[in-house]
């Protein structure tokens, strides 16, 4: 998802090598977002999994971005997120197909 992240955002703002180099760095910038927007509270934090170990585990390569890490992207970058799921029944928008995350000063997180 990082990967993804990166390529498209790169189309969006030219000034996003400034941001981050590498899928690897815009990881980093993400989850400290993140981090910095829960402990703020400006991003909710779901019931669960402390932020501290979410934090751990979301800073490891190879870890999957979940629902908070696009949150805090449309956020930090001001720009609506559109994912298209694989089956078409995953989508928060079945009629489109889509789920859309828009930017926001204060979000949280729906049960699946």
């Amino acid at each position: 998802m990082f990967h993804a992240l990166r390529d498209q955002l790169k189309f969006q703002q030219a000034s996003l090598a400034s941001i981050a180099a590498s899928h690897s760095q815009l990881r980093g910038k993400l989850v400290q977002a993140a981090f910095n927007s829960v402990k703020a509270g400006k991003l909710t934090w779901p019931e669960g999994e402390s932020v501290e170990e979410w934090r751990s585990g979301m800073a490891q390569e190879g870890t999957m971005g979940d629902e908070v890490i696009l949150q805090a992207a449309a956020n930090l970058f001001q720009r609506q997120i559109v994912i298209l799921p694989v089956f078409w029944s995953a989508a928060h928008l079945p009629s489109l197909g889509i789920t859309l995350i828009s930017p926001s000063s204060k979000t949280t997180k729906s049960p699946t």
